[in-house]
């Protein structure tokens, strides 16, 4: 049997391997501060909320990972989302183990994954 002129078992492999490749690729954790930057500006934009590299030291607070007036989505537990919407709405700053996962058009707003709340930034 084949498909489009291919043998169905090549088809298969294909599908498999590409399920496979999705399924391994997952952004590595890392640390990072979401919520406010600490950052206030007389003129916009401004780049008061939003996600912060902590792993650099040198890392600009000016030009975060990501900064906007709304929350990208997040992927964790109920009680993280609601600590961390709770944090963001009072322009606080949480320390996270986690990944900013960005669209690969760049179009779309990144997706951010929390894999544990670690505190308050300091």
């Amino acid at each position: 049997m084949t498909i489009l002129g291919l043998p169905t078992a090549f088809v298969f492999v294909l599908v498999t391997v590409n399920l496979a490749v999705a399924e391994g690729v997952k952004e590595k954790s890392t640390r990072l501060g979401i919520g406010g930057t600490g950052v206030f500006c007389y003129q916009l934009p401004c780049p008061w909320r939003g996600v912060i590299d902590l792993t650099d030291p040198l890392a600009d607070r000016l030009r975060p990972l990501w900064s906007g007036e709304r929350i990208p989505d997040l992927v964790a537990t109920p009680a993280d989302k609601e600590r961390i919407l709770t944090a963001w709405e009072a322009l606080e700053c949480l320390k996270i183990e986690g990944a900013i996962i960005t669209a690969a058009t760049r179009t779309e707003p990144p997706v951010l994954r929390v894999d544990r709340i670690l505190g308050a930034c300091t």
